[in-house]
């Protein structure tokens, strides 16, 4: 579920206003849920935007990136 929720909330970079940003989990799942989660989002292959295989590259404007920021 943490993997699905970590391509949830990379939709187009994180840049999409459906891309999940709240993920309810129950308290019994949540530290194995959190840490399934890091070593998700871990995984995603950052760089340049025009190179193969990057899913997370650089923020179209200074603007976007302060609201990514205060996320």
């Amino acid at each position: 579920m943490a993997k699905l929720a970590a391509t949830a909330r990379m939709v187009n970079g994180g840049e999409n206003c459906i891309a999940g940003q709240r993920f309810v989990v129950g308290r019994p799942f949540l530290e194995e849920f959190e840490g399934a989660l890091v070593v998700a989002l871990r995984g995603v292959e950052m760089g340049a935007p025009e190179a193969e295989g990057t899913k997370l590259g650089s923020s179209q404007s200074e603007k976007a990136r302060g609201q990514m920021y205060d996320q």
